[in-house]
């Protein structure tokens, strides 16, 4: 074995047991982790009356789940079986990984083969720039939308890659159907693939029949359908909010326009990509022609990808993901274009590897805060009768927020509060007819200072707010806004 393959493993297997820790030290949160736990049924939501216990349970599940919530059948099996079917340690180092694959996957398709300059460079771009690292990477619920779907999609580009030059035979005729499981994933990963090669398709519509990757794109353009026009896709995209077409088509473009402008400028590994490129085009046209000709589909791609933006209307953190995965490889793809000295390859590892491993160590230890929280909440959840839990969530900073998902979530620490988050999944997990979780610090607060507090009623959900005043401060007038269905559903 070479040296350098030797370095790539040994880097590889540290990168895998920290991630592992990672995992280990993230509990299954208050959010999809719960609520998967039970049966999707006709009710069209998770029934708290159904514990998953087998994959026969979550078959059914994901049948009803496929027209009520949404159309990535493949990560939600994957999801209700290691959250149902199996406990939370057999997940950790399955999605640890995962996570190892991903890095290896991105500089494979980007470059053809693996460097440990490059492998340095995925892990620090990942870590600093990829956004909402808890959510995609930690969290159970986000890993398999978008850190497996992201393994998946670039499984298959590897794939394409590597049968692109290829005639068609039989043998690819009977392996195609296979791709189904790396395709009927998330959208935002499958769309910008499928426009891609769709696009290409009609290009070459006379000869790609002769080609191996036409079954395969075939099989991806039937992923991508299954994916998007799912019954609950098409309803969650608000075709159906109102009687009147015309407004609901207007407001729905605007909507998507504004979300699509102001997610562009909150991208950060695509405008690395934006300024490698233009530096290219203007100082190293050669390298430019190169890239474009050997890589065209990797930034084809990338580019596709912001039109999710487009028709997702969602301005969550985590649905940028996926696409600065794409950018990441096509920028990996350019930078490899380019020819260092040894002593910038040396300093360049050796800078990306210092910076990494100077953010995982802070990221460890506020996760294992988070934990012990967590340890500190399921005592209290042991109890017999007690429903009030408190939590010492908030004493994660908030830079480290996006690291580390929190068991209980109670927004910007310090500043905001759900006075009162109110779990019904937990409460059916734990045989309670109802568990609140509340801050530790303003529970004490409260109990200890009661002439600073108002009593204010609050919704059925328990959605009760509480803000810390700043010296000086004053209210001077309050205003309440009655939600919706709450005017709707008299009670």
């Amino acid at each position: 074995m070479k040296t350098e393959s030797k370095l790539i493993l040994t880097f590889l297997g540290c990168v895998f047991i920290l991630f592992w820790i990672l995992n280990t030290l993230t509990p299954a949160s208050l959010q999809d982790d719960i609520a998967y736990k039970f049966a999707w049924t006709s009710i069209g939501r998770a029934d708290l009356t159904k514990p998953i216990h087998s994959i026969g349970d979550v078959i059914v599940s994901q049948y009803y789940h496929y027209f009520y919530q949404n159309g990535r059948v493949v990560p939600h099996v994957l999801m209700q079986i290691f959250d149902g079917v199996f406990p939370k340690w057999v997940f950790n180092p399955i999605n640890a990984l995962a996570f190892c694959s991903l890095i290896l996957l991105i500089v494979k398709v980007a470059t053809r083969r693996l460097s440990l300059l490059h492998i340095s460079i995925t892990l620090f771009a990942i870590l600093f720039f990829s956004p909402s690292f808890d959510e995609t990477m930690l969290w159970m619920a986000g890993s398999f939308n978008y850190l497996w779907s992201s393994v998946f999609a670039l499984i298959y580009l590897l794939i394409i890659q590597n049968i692109w030059n290829k005639n068609i035979t039989i043998k690819y005729v009977l392996l195609s159907p296979i791709i189904i499981v790396l395709v009927w994933i998330n959208e935002a990963a499958v769309i910008p693939i499928g426009m891609v090669l769709g696009v290409y398709m009609v290009f070459q519509v006379k000869s790609i029949y002769k080609k191996a990757v036409f079954p395969f794109v075939l099989i991806l353009l039937f992923g991508a359908t299954l994916t998007v026009f799912a019954p609950s896709t098409l309803s969650r995209l608000g075709a159906t909010d109102s009687t009147d077409t015309r407004i609901t088509l207007s407001v729905m473009i605007m909507e998507r326009i504004k979300t699509f402008i102001v997610t562009i400028f909150e991208l950060r590994i695509f405008w690395f990509l934006v300024v490698g490129l233009s530096i290219t085009w203007f100082w190293k046209r050669n390298i430019f022609k190169n890239y474009i000709h050997s890589s065209w589909l990797l930034l084809a791609v990338s580019m596709s990808s912001l039109l999710v933006y487009f028709l997702c209307a969602k301005h969550y953190p985590r649905v940028r993901f996926t696409s600065e995965i794409f950018s990441l490889v096509a920028f990996l793809a350019l930078f490899d274009k380019y020819k260092f000295s040894k002593l910038t390859n040396s300093v360049l590892l050796s800078v990306s590897n210092v910076l990494s491993l100077g953010l995982i160590l802070p990221i460890l230890y506020y996760s294992w805060i988070n934990y012990e929280d967590y340890k500190y909440c399921e005592k209290q959840l042991m109890q017999p009768g007690k429903t009030l839990i408190l939590t010492r969530a908030n004493q994660i900073p908030s830079f480290f927020d996006q690291y580390v998902m929190q068991y209980v979530d109670f927004a910007t620490p310090r500043v905001w509060y759900f006075a009162c988050v109110n779990s019904p999944e937990n409460a059916a997990l734990y045989g309670k007819p109802e568990i609140h979780f509340f801050p530790e610090n303003l529970y004490f607060d409260i109990l200890y200072h009661p002439a600073k507090y108002h009593k204010f009623n609050s919704t059925s959900n328990c959605r009760l707010y509480a803000k810390q005043l700043s010296n000086g401060e004053k209210i001077n007038d309050i205003t309440y806004i009655l939600d919706k269905d709450e005017v709707e559903k008299p009670r």
